[in-house]
Order: structure tokens, then sequence, then C-alpha cells
């Protein structure tokens, strides 16, 4: 990659940056990571705070791997990363907070009375579909606890970073973030100042929202301090775009007839429409917590069903398996058990009746619920059925919240995250399930590559996101 025309892409995701570099003549990616430094030590361990600065010295050990020993034109920069959360910034737009993940737990804390931050949110301004990493949860609580003094903005961590490359000092955020944040009309594409004011939040302290795929600024490399960009200077960089839609972006070449299942941890299946009068799109179905409806590209809108069901449950059956090897045979689980598992279940190639639902740590809607396995019987209840019905249970989860009629209606299905790639018969079965043919990409950090497609549509190195397919390989 010397004296190429490249794009970049940059995730800031929950534990680590990555990052891709896309030489755009032979449609090839060069690929980094590096590990964000944990959580800081915090005495109320419901709050999940991060350090900007642990942040940026990632992201700068990252550019270091990704442009190591490479010589580029860099045409533009595209961002993404972690929803919902957010930081403050003060009058010269720096952090005047910790940046508080999607996954802090403050809503949850009760107090005197017995009612927590959330519900007395819902008390005061009416049912929203919120969780308690929402950015407009952590606003209302610095609020309450009257620590706003010295904070201007609130911004998401994407944001920031798209800020300090450019030299501002007030942030912009898109429709996609804006809406993750938990205070946004869809409808109006602008945040929603009645539910505001009934919680006593100034909009002031919200940055301006912007549609998709819109520049933000260029690079300044006196102003941003990242040694590696140094060369760089002027690039366009886009507003960051939300993670979920950037994994879409970089996954997907047909939009809009397209089912995306991610398998990760948890698990996502994701599909789009134009508009909300879509015939494919059921609002019914939709309850901002399991399924939810975001902004996307070209005024579109994403449907995303999460569930906490994805590799997570794997993991917890394999543990199942090496505690009953260590308790009952007094024997360490071999270093190959994943692989056992698989071709246990592969053999066996079917549940023989036996069904698992594979909540086992409830739902978005319903963090307190379980799972379940049902359809027991002598001649059933063995190994390979049950971690075959695990992995079934694990994408028919998925499957029952997109919707049949949906399913029919789209005529591709694209599987992405470490779990689909790694496990083979996990895409046989999804395949099965969603009576599909199944395609992986074939690049990883889906996410990144989809935030340096956004990128390089806004700055006009592609005209619109279909010149950019070419870019998106199976």
């Amino acid at each position: 990659m010397n004296g190429t025309e490249c794009i970049m892409g940059v995730d800031f995701g929950t534990s680590k940056v990555a990052s891709v570099l896309i030489d755009i003549d032979i449609l090839s990616g060069s690929f980094a990571s590096v590990q964000i430094e944990s959580f800081h030590q915090n005495q109320d361990e419901r709050k999940k705070e991060l350090f900007v600065e642990n942040v940026v010295s990632a992201f700068c050990a990252c550019m270091r791997k990704l442009f190591d020993g490479k010589s580029c034109s860099l045409l533009s920069i595209g961002l993404t990363g972690q929803m919902h959360g957010i930081l403050g910034i003060d009058q010269n737009g720096e952090p005047a907070t910790p940046f508080v993940s999607w996954q802090d737990e403050r809503g949850l804390a009760q107090g005197p009375d017995g009612i927590s931050l959330l519900k007395e949110m819902q008390q005061k301004a009416g049912f929203r579909p919120i969780a308690s990493g929402y950015g407009i949860v952590t606003l209302y609580d610095w609020m309450k606890q009257g620590t706003l003094q010295g904070i201007r903005q609130v911004c998401t961590l994407p944001d920031y970073f798209a800020m300090r490359m450019t030299g501002a000092t007030e942030a912009c955020t898109d429709f996609t973030m804006a809406e993750s944040i938990g205070a946004f009309d869809l409808r109006k594409s602008a945040w929603d100042e009645q539910y505001l004011s009934l919680l006593g939040i100034s909009p002031a302290l919200l940055p301006s929202a912007v549609p998709p795929t819109s520049l933000f600024g260029k690079l300044d490399t006196t102003a941003c301090g990242f040694g590696s960009l140094g060369r760089f200077a002027g690039t366009p960089i886009a507003t960051a775009i939300g993670d979920n839609q950037a994994s879409f972006i970089g996954s997907v070449l047909d939009y809009f007839s397209t089912i995306l299942v991610n398998m990760g941890t948890g698990s996502q299946a994701s599909y789009a429409v134009r508009s909300l009068e879509d015939e494919a799109l059921d609002l019914s179905a939709i309850d901002g917590y399991d399924v939810c409806l975001r902004p996307f590209i070209n005024r579109g809108f994403l449907i995303a069903a999460n569930a906490l069901s994805g590799g997570a449950s794997y993991v917890s059956l394999h543990d199942f398996f090496a505690e009953i090897g260590e308790r009952l045979f007094q024997r360490e689980a071999p270093i190959d058990l994943w692989k056992r598992m698989n071709a246990l279940a592969e053999e066996a190639g079917r549940a023989d009746g036996l069904r698992v639902d594979p909540l086992f740590a409830g739902k978005r809607s319903d963090p307190g619920g379980s799972g379940s396995i049902h359809g027991i019987r002598a001649s059933n209840f063995r190994p390979h059925f049950l971690i075959y019905a695990t992995l079934e249970g694990m994408v028919r989860v998925l499957y029952e919240m997109v919707g049949k009629e949906v399913v029919q209606r789209v005529r591709f299905l694209v599987g992405s995250g470490n779990g689909m790639r790694r496990n083979a018969l996990l895409r046989k079965i999804t395949s099965q399930i969603f009576q599909k043919e199944l395609s992986v990409p074939c690049h990883e950090e889906e996410a990144a590559v989809g935030a340096a497609i956004n990128g390089a549509v806004a700055a006009g190195v592609y005209k619109d996101f279909q010149e950019a397919a070419p870019l998106i390989r199976y």
C-alpha cells in the first residue's frame, strides 16, 4: 500500500479501538486494533466510566499500527463507535467528565423512596423505551446531583474524537448517534424539547444534530495531537455514525433487501426500510427495547432486533460442560472443548425435539427474565442434542423477533460477528432457520469498514453508497 489512494474508518468500541485503511483501487484493506484500558475503579459499582485519555492513547497506538510502513494519500476519514454513552465537554471542547458507557447502571439505583432513577424519569416525563446506559439518563443524574457546572455540552465518544481531530470546540452529532442518547424525536429528526423540558434539562446541553453522511470538518493536525496522522492535514472527516448502522453498511450490499444477523457476545438482526410508511415495517412489533427503530442513511430507517442470547449463551453451555468435568470427574476441560462441542452437534444434525430458549441473561425489556429447556425426554436428554438445540435457539430468538413476514419479504441473508465466522454449524443453522443462503463478508471489523464507506460518501470519494458497494465482498 505505497503511494495509493485510501479511505479510513475508525470504530471506538466498548473494549477496543479498531481501524481499517482501504485501498480504493485494489479494494483491499489493512486493519489494526488496540485494547482500551479497562473502566476505572469507582466506589459505586453501578457506574461504568472511562477516562477519555485512555481511549486517546489506544487510538494513537492504533494509528501507529495502521500506518506503520505505509505511504498513501488519505481521501477521507469515517468514524463510528459505541452508542448511547456520553461525556460532558467544557467551553474549550475538552472533557469535563469521564465517558459514561452504555453499560452504566446508575439509572437502576433506587432513592430513599424506593424509586429508581429510570422510574422517576418516567413519572416526570412519561414512558420512553430507554435503558440505564442511555445518555439522557446520565445527564438527568448529573443534573440531580448538581454536577452540571463546567459542562457546556454533552456528546458521544466518537463525536468527541471528530471534534479533537478537527480542532472544533463545539460538538455535532448525526441522527443515528443522537437517537441513541434517548431524547430524540425520530419523526421530526430533532431533539424532543418537550420531553427535555419535563425533565428540566436544557436543550442547549445537547449537540446540534445533522443527517447521516454529513461532513464534520477537516483534519487539523496542529490541534488534534495525533502524530501518525500529521501528514494528512486537510483530510475530510465525516460526522460519526452509529455502530449498528456502520456495521450494516460494512456488511451488506443491498440495504433494503437484506437481513444482517450479527452473532457476537450478544446477537442482533437488522434490516432497513426506506421510510416509516414502508410496507415491510410493522410498527407494532417495535417496542424500543428488544426491537428498535433507528435512523439510517438516505432518510431511511434501520430496524434492529437485539438479543442478549448470542455467544454468551453458548459460553454458558461450554462452562457447564467444563464444570461437570472438573467437579464430577476431576478433569480439566480440554483446550479443544469448543471444537468437540461443535463436532458432537454436527454429528447429531438435529435437536430431536429438544428446544432451548437461551435467554440466560434475560432480555432488554425484561432483565430479570430467564431461559428454559423444553421437550426433554429420556431419548433426547443428551449432550449433542442439547448443544444443537442451544445453537438453534440462539438463531430462533432473532428470527422470531424479526418476524416471518419480513423474512419472507427480503431476498438476502448476511452473517457477521466472530460467533458467525468461527462456527460453521451456527452458519448452517442460521441459513436453515431463515431459509436463505447465508453470506459472510471476507473482512472483519465491519463497523470500521462501514464508517470508512460512510466517510468516503460524505467526502465525495464516491457519489453514493451504491458506487461504494464493490468494497464489500463475501
